[in-house]
C-alpha cells in the first residue's frame, strides 16, 4: 500500500475513489469503484461531474499543503466531488450552455471544497464533532444561490413530499419497501434507478457489513414510519423519505459510535429524528428553493454525538482512530 501512495499515476485514482466511498463513510476504493458504477448506470453525467470535482480538489489540496492523509482518505476528493454533482444536478435547468457553464462551477466547486472542508474540520475537531458533509451542504446553497440568483426558487428541484397527490393512497407492497429501499440509496446521489441503488448497497457491504445492516435498518425504518403515518405511497417509493435516515444510521451505528446495542438503538433515534428534520427544513426552505439534500443527517449526528459525550450509554470513537465499525470492534471504549 505504500507503493501505492508513493506513486502518484497509481495512488490518484485511489484517492477518488476513496472520496467517492466517502459519501457514505466507507473509506474503500472498492467501495468506491462500485458505488460511481452505479452512479454512472443511472447517469454518466453526474459520475463525471463528481470526478471531475474531485479530481480539482485534490489537486488543489496538494498544492495547498493540505493535512496528507486527509488527502490519502479521500477527505477532498469527497467534498469536491460532491458538490460538483450536486451543483450540475440542481443547477442544471437554469444553464443556457450547460457542458461550459457545468463545467466551469464543478471546478470551481472542487477549489472551493478545499478551503472550506479544512476550515471546518479544524474548528468543529474543538467540540469533538465531524465535519461530514456541512461543507458540502453550505458550499452547495452559495454556488447555487449564485448561479441561479433571483430565479433560485424558479429553477430548483420540487421535492416530491411538497407536490400535490390524491387525498388517496395506493396500496403498499413490496415495491414499496424495495424501491423506497434501493432508490433511497441512490438519492444520497439525486439518481433514481434502483439498480443504482443495489450497487451502492453491494459497495457499502464490500467495505462494512455492519455499516449495510445500518443502511437497511435505517431506510426500512423510514418506510414503516410513512406506512404508520399514512404518507402517500409512490412519495415512499421515491426514496426520498430513506436517504438521510440511512447516512445517519451508518454514522451513528458503529462509525461515529462504538458498535453495541445501544449505539444501534441510539442510531435508530437518530434516524427517526432525520425523518422530522428533512420534512421540516422541505417546508421550511421551500421558499428559498434551497435543497435540504443531507443537512438533516449533519444536523441530527452533530445533536446526537453532543448529546453522547454527556452520559454513559453510548461512546464516541476518537476522530483521530475513525476506520470502520469493524476495526472498531478490536479497539473498544473503555
Amino acid at each position: 500500500m505504500n507503493e501505492v501512495y508513493k506513486n502518484p499515476l497509481l495512488s490518484f485514482p485511489e484517492i477518488l475513489l476513496r472520496g467517492v466511498g466517502q459519501v457514505f463513510f466507507q473509506n474503500n476504493p472498492w467501495t468506491g469503484l462500485i458505488i460511481i458504477l452505479g452512479v454512472a448506470i443511472s447517469s454518466w453525467v453526474a459520475a463525471v461531474d463528481f470526478l471531475l470535482g474531485a479530481t480539482v480538489a485534490t489537486l488543489v489540496a496538494r498544492w495547498f499543503q493540505a493535512d496528507e492523509e486527509s488527502i490519502r482518505s479521500g477527505l477532498f476528493s469527497f467534498s469536491g466531488g460532491y458538490v460538483g454533482l450536486l451543483v450540475g444536478i440542481f443547477a442544471h435547468p437554469a444553464m443556457a450552455h450547460p457542458v461550459l457553464e457545468l463545467t466551469v462551477f464543478v471546478m470551481l466547486g472542487g477549489i472551493l471544497a478545499v478551503p472550506l472542508t479544512s476550515g471546518l474540520t479544524h474548528a468543529l475537531k474543538r467540540l469533538d464533532l465531524p465535519a461530514t458533509m456541512f461543507p458540502v451542504v453550505v458550499l452547495l446553497w452559495a454556488l447555487l444561490a449564485g448561479i441561479l440568483y433571483k430565479d433560485l426558487a424558479n429553477f430548483s428541484a420540487v421535492s416530491p413530499l411538497l407536490a400535490d397527490h390524491p387525498d388517496t393512497s395506493p396500496l403498499y407492497t413490496w415495491k414499496t419497501w424495495f424501491f423506497g429501499i434501493t432508490i433511497g440509496f441512490g438519492r444520497v446521489f439525486v439518481q433514481l434507478h434502483p439498480v443504482t441503488g443495489l450497487l451502492i448497497l453491494v459497495g457499502i457491504l464490500v467495505n462494512s457489513r455492519i455499516s449495510a445492516l445500518m443502511a437497511l435498518l435505517g431506510a426500512g425504518l423510514s418506510i414503516l414510519l410513512g406506512y404508520l403515518f399514512g404518507q402517500y405511497e409512490p412519495i415512499l417509493r421515491t426514496g426520498v423519505m430513506s436517504f438521510n435516515p440511512i447516512l445517519t444510521a451508518i454514522a451513528l451505528g458503529g462509525f461515529y459510535l462504538y458498535f453495541s446495542w445501544r449505539s444501534v438503538i441510539y442510531a435508530l433515534l437518530g434516524a427517526l429524528l432525520s425523518i422530522w428534520l428533512f420534512a421540516a427544513m422541505t417546508v421550511i426552505l421551500a421558499p428559498t428553493g434551497l435543497p435540504a439534500t443531507v443537512l438533516p443527517m449533519v444536523l441530527v449526528v452533530w445533536v446526537m454525538l453532543l448529546g453522547g459525550q454527556t452520559f454513559g450509554f453510548v461512546e464516541q470513537v476518537p476522530l483521530s482512530e475513525l476506520t470502520k465499525p469493524e476495526e472498531h470492534l478490536k479497539h473498544p471504549g473503555k
